[in-house]
């Protein structure tokens, strides 16, 4: 099998053992022959195959897996079994951590998919989620939803959007400075605040 990319010996500022990447081919668009990507452990955490790439200053070390179409750029982190592939976004500084499972749809800015979680696109509307804002996601979360501000999503939640109409879900209260420093567990005031609002196409509630 011919090599899309090379480790290389640029070794990441800050963690040892981390190293960037460079194409070997035009793996995908804005992604040439030649360009540097981001940091891994070793050659198991970004596939030879398929036009998956992390880009920037993304990080994915340990176990974790990234395969098929998947796209991990800015400073997002991805780190334990976790698992990004189909067509998923993992952008600004994310993070997928221990054994949670991204197959489709985008995590973003400090938002923060972890445990058994799994982000996946609904198979009848063809629609992907979007967790972004400092979410925290403990749980499932399928087709049109989106799960912003500092909303905690727990690992026996599942939430699944409508053909035409987007499930969005988010916490109105005193959003953390980034995801990844959340307290795994949300008082109950705190709970009480979070709001789920179906809104139709156009903005209707």
């Amino acid at each position: 099998m011919n090599q899309k990319y090379e480790i290389t010996e640029i070794a990441h500022p800050q963690y040892p053992g981390l190293y960037r990447i460079r194409a070997l081919i035009d793996v995908r668009y804005g992604v040439k022959k030649g360009d540097l990507g981001g940091y891994v452990q070793s050659a198991e955490n970004l596939s030879q195959e398929g036009n998956c790439w992390i880009a920037d200053d993304a990080v994915v070390c340990e176990n974790a897996r990234v395969y098929e179409a998947a796209w991990i750029t800015d400073k997002s982190h991805v780190s334990g079994q976790a698992e990004i592939s189909g067509d998923a976004h993992v952008e600004g500084n994310a993070a997928v951590l221990e054994n949670a499972h991204v197959t489709s749809g985008s995590v973003a800015d400090h938002a923060v998919v972890r445990g058994n979680a799994e982000i996946k696109k609904d198979k009848r509307t063809r629609k992907s989620p979007r967790i972004t804002g400092s979410a925290l996601v403990y749980g499932t979360v399928v087709g049109n939803v989106i799960v912003a501000g500092g909303s905690v999503i727990g690992a026996e939640e599942k939430l699944e959007g409508g053909r035409h109409s987007a499930f969005i879900v988010f916490f109105d209260g005193e959003i953390p400075a980034s995801g990844v420093d959340q307290q795994e567990k949300k008082s109950e005031d705190s709970r009480r605040k979070l709001k789920r609002t179906r809104v139709r196409r156009g903005g209707e509630r």
